[in-house]
């Protein structure tokens, strides 16, 4: 009797494509479905008549991996990737394309002090529950068990050691009810910089 296990690559199990362009049929940080796994290798449903190397894949779970999309833009850009902050956003980076690089020597707790987050200079009466993109309402069901995602070695505009790449309601509900540390996977630039990607060639937002 097969048992399907959560944290291996099964029959039907979702996976995130890991690689670049090893195969060019595949876009990085897109969700397959695994029809048939064999040897190290696995066909995918949508992809029939092809067998993939299992290693440049990695399970896929809504609630485990990483959802949103960080943008290097205007005062948020990255001149590591040589951005500037005057241009229209020239790269982007969908945050599930991390999963592969995550495990738990990755999380820290880090002073929220340290963090430039999207909001961090606004007018307190436009932060927390009156948060200026949704009234509140994300930052009251925030949820604090679930990590956010910083980014280190980069320069940021406020000179704060860290800039936030996911995180931003997390961090007015952390603040709002008197927290002085949050916990973060903290990412460094130099290993993440070949998963941005020039804006517009990320593939579809579902897949």
């Amino acid at each position: 009797m097969m048992t399907y296990t959560m944290n291996k690559i099964d029959l039907g199990s979702l996976v995130l494509y890991d690689g670049f362009n090893q195969y060019p049929e595949l876009v990085p940080g897109n969700i397959y479905c695994v029809d048939r796994v064999l040897g190290g290798y696995v066909r995918l449903t949508e992809h029939r008549d092809n067998w993939y190397e299992e290693s440049l894949f990695s399970v896929y779970s809504e609630r485990d991996s990483f959802q949103d999309y960080d943008k290097s833009e205007r005062d948020w850009s990255i001149p590591e990737l040589g951005d500037k902050a005057s241009t229209t956003p020239p790269h982007s980076l969908r945050l599930r394309r991390l999963n592969c690089l995550r495990d738990e020597t990755k999380l820290k707790y880090i002073n929220i002090a340290d963090i430039q987050w999207m909001g961090w200079d606004r007018d307190p009466s436009e932060l927390f529950m009156n948060c200026w993109c949704c009234g509140g309402e994300r930052v009251e069901y925030a949820d604090l068990s679930y990590p956010g995602i910083v980014l280190d070695g980069t320069t940021t505009y406020s000179g704060r050691k860290y800039r936030s790449m996911d995180g931003t309601h997390r961090i007015q509900k952390l603040i709002h009810y008197g927290y002085k540390k949050a916990l973060v996977y903290v990412f460094h630039i130099d290993e993440v910089k070949d998963y941005f990607t020039p804006h517009g060639t990320l593939g579809s937002p579902i897949g």
